[in-house]
């Protein structure tokens, strides 16, 4: 599901999409349902529509970025509900 990555100091943008590269329809809602499964994962982050921010405090170690990554990778892998958009 991820598309592309994009990264300014500490914030990237992750943009998801089809496996082909076509985005998801709007009113999926895909980033809002990914954002919201990676609250049970213990991640906190933001959608703008199907890209999600990840902008985490200077002060983060490098445990805490790896929890982050960790809990969006399990929300990707183990949510076929958000992935098909239903």
């Amino acid at each position: 599901m991820v598309h592309d990555v994009r990264q300014c100091g500490f914030i990237a943008g992750i943009e998801l999409r089809h496996p082909d590269g076509r985005k998801f329809p709007i009113a999926w809602r895909t980033g809002e349902a990914i954002c919201l499964s990676a609250r049970a994962h213990g991640l906190l982050t933001r959608p703008i529509l199907d890209t999600l921010v990840l902008m985490p405090p200077l002060a983060t170690t490098h445990a805490e970025l790896d929890h982050a990554l960790a809990a969006l990778d399990a929300t990707l892998t183990e949510n076929p509900d958000v992935k098909s958009g239903h």
